[in-house]
């Protein structure tokens, strides 16, 4: 497999900052004191180990975030239908990071889900709107009905100007 795709096994100042949501300056501090070791690289750049700043995460009871490559090679991973225990050995992670992973995982089917449930209830919505807006139509074609008709039987009365007036005056 790439090395790329996988998590780099040493990580920066910067990135151990990032991981313990601490200063770059208390990485520094933490260095001297001896709680994190590391060692520099050929241009200098301290590096430390990743599962020695991960332990420390999770000693101060911070959660750890895997990185996206990770994310996607676990996932790929679940979708090959592949043992959990099997995850954890080859991908070398805690069992409680692909657990969290597994239920993001199965978080995005929910997800899918709920929106298929969403796109039915709207489609229930505006068939009911849809009706709704139909028997309005039919309810005013009735009155109408029911207007025109009266004008009609009432020509023969002689009140048919009073009643078309009022049949005008109920269409405005």
């Amino acid at each position: 497999m790439n090395q790329s795709v996988a998590r780099r096994p040493r990580v920066t100042r910067t990135e151990a900052a990032k991981i313990l949501s601490t200063s770059y300056e208390n990485i520094r501090r933490m260095q001297r004191v001896g709680q994190l070791h590391s060692q520099p690289d050929r241009h200098g750049v301290h590096r430390f180990d990743r599962r020695e700043v991960e332990e420390l995460a999770r000693r101060r009871g911070l959660q750890i975030k895997p990185s996206g490559e990770l994310a996607a090679r676990v996932f790929r991973l679940f979708k090959e239908r592949k043992k959990f225990h099997d995850i954890v050995i080859e991908t070398e992670q805690e069992p409680s990071t692909i657990l969290a992973l597994w239920q993001q995982y199965r978080a995005g089917f929910e997800y899918k889900q709920d929106a298929s449930k969403e796109t039915e209830e709207e489609r229930a919505q505006r068939e009911h709107e849809s009706q709704m807006r139909e028997m309005d139509r039919e309810l005013e074609r009735r009155r109408r009905g029911v207007l025109f008709s009266e004008d009609s039987s009432s020509a023969s009365d002689g009140n048919a100007p009073a009643l078309r007036a009022a049949g005008d005056k109920s269409r405005r």
